[in-house]
């Protein structure tokens, strides 16, 4: 070969000695994150921005306040040992928008009003004739059910009351948590009864650290069943911490604690529920058999107190029995009777799940009570778009005409809507309005519209 062709073809020789091979680099493989560190940031809720203006005038929330008529239309804010006791209940949601203010604070509407006069009415009740209120949130996507279950929760904090919650059903029903079936000696019902461990425990620390000052000063005055706990429990926040730290035996811990919270003398519960709907119909679980478990085959207030649910419009089931059963409870509170021929009733030959239906005939559902969420008023849109400009998050000056534009575009005063418009949305309107067919956009060459009884 000679000297020229040998310079044209060069070999690089490496620590191996082989040509033609670059020496090879060792792969760093990134190390996973930790367990749970995805799923907490993915989850993570924002309550504050320290960007936005603080509301020097922003009082804080109470029942007094919250059952004032004169109250509709302002805002309210949270205090920090009520922002504890919520964010431990997990009553906030990610979509409610709390990460824009420098602080949070609800909007008192007439819903609020109505419900704080509930809340208040127990209160001032004796303990041996509290009453029970029963009510069903329902309502159009982001139109506020959450929220309003959070402000009664918030009530029922300020008030000392027990709060029990639930933040969402579905996670009882989706098959992602352990379940077994209950023993045969407390299930007495025709379908075999089954619990789920895991959740109750879950429910169990919700319930303790959110309550835990109450809990603190109740004291055991029944028998706990024998074995139950391995030390002597001296308070009612030592049952619910054995139950939170111990999921095996959550289950007896959580019948023998709502046994003591509902007797006498003890204080109103709050049992609330957010998105009710999953459990009208059936789960995702199967017993041994393969056949599929029933939601209400996953297992009252002596006290008085409130049992509050709302439903969800966002990832909402499709149970037809549970339509039906909320058409016909919204007829009994208008009066009407099951003998009236306007009474809602069902296809003739539609299908219905009778667990669901049959609820219709249970105290309990009858006297329920449906609070439909609608939109905000023009009273309310203004007090909530004051409070944006006041946080310094709404540009323009709170007018009559601004108020009526963004309510009209919100579909009558949806709040969701209402805040995506109002502050999220960065958008010029003279961008995007379209001047096809006009003589402007004739002249910028968009064309000239032609009504097609002319087209040929």
């Amino acid at each position: 070969m000679s000297a020229s062709l040998c310079a044209r073809f060069k070999y690089r020789v490496t620590d191996g000695g082989s040509p033609g091979r670059d020496k090879r680099q060792r792969r760093t493989v990134p190390s996973l994150p930790a367990v749970g560190e995805r799923k907490a940031a993915r989850t993570r809720i924002v309550l504050s921005n320290t960007n936005a203006l603080p509301v020097r005038d922003l009082e804080n929330m109470s029942v007094a306040n919250l059952a004032d008529e004169a109250r509709v239309g302002s805002l309210l804010g949270l205090d920090d040992e009520l922002l504890e006791q919520l964010r431990d209940a997990k009553l906030f949601k990610r979509g409610q928008n709390w990460s824009l203010f420098h602080r949070p604070a609800t909007l008192v509407r007439r819903e609020t009003v109505e419900l704080g006069r509930v809340v208040q009415q127990i209160n001032e009740a004796a303990d041996s004739a509290r009453p029970v209120a029963r009510q069903l949130i329902t309502g159009a996507r982001q139109s506020g059910k959450s929220v309003l279950l959070l402000q009664a929760a918030s009530m029922a904090y300020t008030s000392k009351w027990v709060v029990v919650d639930v933040p969402d059903a579905i996670d009882h029903v989706n098959n992602h948590h352990s379940y077994g079936p209950l023993d045969a000696s407390e299930d007495n019902g025709p379908h075999r009864l089954y619990v789920q461990p895991s959740l109750t425990a879950g429910l169990l620390s919700r319930l303790v650290y959110s309550n835990e000052a109450v809990l603190q000063a109740l004291q055991p005055q029944t028998t706990p069943p024998d074995g139950l706990f391995a030390k002597p429990a001296n308070t009612l926040a030592d049952v619910a911490h054995y139950g939170a730290d111990h999921p095996a035996q959550s289950w007896p811990v959580f019948t023998y604690l709502m046994t003591e919270l509902t007797q006498p003398g003890r204080p109103p519960l709050l049992v609330a529920i957010d998105g009710l709907d999953h459990w009208m119909g059936p789960s995702h679980y199967r017993n041994s058999d393969y056949d599929i478990i029933h939601a209400h085959q996953f297992t009252l207030l002596p006290n008085g107190g409130l049992v509050l649910a709302a439903t969800t419009a966002s990832n909402n089931p499709i149970f037809p029995t549970f339509s039906i059963l909320l058409q016909q409870i919204a007829a009994l509170n208008d009066g009407l009777q099951p003998s009236s021929p306007l009474f809602p009733l069902p296809a003739p030959y539609q299908k219905l799940d009778t667990r669901v239906s049959s609820l219709l005939d249970t105290t309990t559902a009858a006297n329920a009570t449906i609070t439909r969420m609608h939109g905000l008023s023009k009273p309310e849109t203004r007090g909530l778009l004051d409070y944006f400009a006041k946080s310094g998050l709404l540009r323009d000056a709170v007018s009559d005409n601004l108020v009526s534009e963004l309510w009209a575009l919100a579909g009558s005063g949806n709040v969701g809507d209402l805040c995506k418009l109002a502050v999220r949305a960065r958008v010029d309107a003279s961008k995007v309005l379209t001047t096809f067919g006009t003589s402007e956009g004739i002249r910028r060459g968009q064309g000239e519209h032609i009504p097609k009884s002319a087209w040929k």
